[in-house]
């Protein structure tokens, strides 16, 4: 039987950030980076796993960046809020970004150390440790999705996203 899956809202977010700050998991700034990614932007994991510090500098600078959606063949923009700038800044330092542009954001390598299947692995598997087995990495886009909603945002522009 298929299992229904949670959504990831603020308090669940909240609580994965809190576990990852009092751990020392070898790369618990690897996965802050990524569930601030997905809490705020929503996109997949596989979308966000192979972008680079430069990548980040021009979301930072810009408030907008384009990535593409493999799984649809389109590109999706993703936007700055306030709160993701100050929560992605907790992650990163600017200046280490502008060392290092070609680095991978999501390892801090010259040379992505997950594959795609390792990436989704690790982070799942943090997420139903910390949260339970109803709770993966795309409940971050159910989350967002259902907050939108509440939002009374168009269904037209969620269907899209």
């Amino acid at each position: 039987m298929k299992r229904i899956r949670e959504t990831i809202k603020e308090n669940e977010y909240l609580k994965l950030m809190d576990t990852l700050r009092k751990s020392q998991r070898e790369n618990k700034i690897v996965l802050q980076r990524v569930f601030t990614f997905l809490y705020y932007s929503g996109v997949r994991l596989n979308e966000i796993r192979l972008l680079k510090n430069s990548d980040i500098l021009k979301l930072l600078e810009d408030g907008e960046i384009i990535i593409g959606m493999s799984k649809v063949q389109k590109e999706r923009k993703i936007y700055l809020g306030k709160n993701f700038k100050s929560d992605l800044l907790e992650t990163a330092k600017v200046s280490e970004l502008k060392q290092n542009p070609n680095n991978f954001f999501f390892t801090s390598k010259r040379k992505s150390n997950f594959s795609e299947k390792g990436f989704i692995q690790t982070v799942n598997k943090f997420i139903k440790d910390t949260l339970g087995d109803r709770y993966s990495s795309h409940s971050f886009r159910s989350g967002l999705i259902t907050h939108l909603s509440q939002k009374s945002v168009s269904p037209k522009f969620i269907k899209d996203y």
